[in-house]
């Protein structure tokens, strides 16, 4: 994320002083690489079962964005999750970022850049 903002300018109209603000991600290799440092972790999360009956629904709409103005069935407003962030929708799930391959997978999702909610949520089986 980038953004720049211009205080001072020559008579020309050219810029003199700006101000920058960025934010950086730091990113691993994949977990399900060997050698990758999120590997070891992946290993040691529970299984997820694909087979079973989803236990939950993760209100998703458009490309990927939560919809923030719409309200769960008990009147509250539904979790925020930032537009096609995969890893933040894992997190809503499971609680790792990390099992959103299969989080995509469980709901027959091909292309992660595109989807629509809501996505089911498959059970978690007994951590190793």
């Amino acid at each position: 994320e980038v953004a720049e903002r211009f205080d001072r300018f020559a008579p020309d109209g050219s810029p003199l002083r700006s101000w920058m603000r960025m934010v950086f991600v730091r990113v691993g290799q994949a977990a399900d690489e060997e050698g990758g440092e999120n590997y070891e972790l992946a290993r040691r999360l529970p299984p997820v079962d694909l087979t079973a009956p989803p236990v939950d629904t993760l209100p998703v709409t458009g490309d990927g964005s939560t919809d923030r103005d719409a309200l769960t069935p008990d009147g509250g407003l539904l979790p925020e999750v930032p537009p096609a962030e995969l890893g933040r929708l894992s997190i809503e799930a499971f609680g790792t970022p990390l099992l959103w391959k299969l989080l995509l997978e469980y709901n027959n999702v091909d292309d992660p850049a595109h989807f629509n909610g809501p996505l089911a949520v498959p059970p978690m089986g007994e951590a190793p």
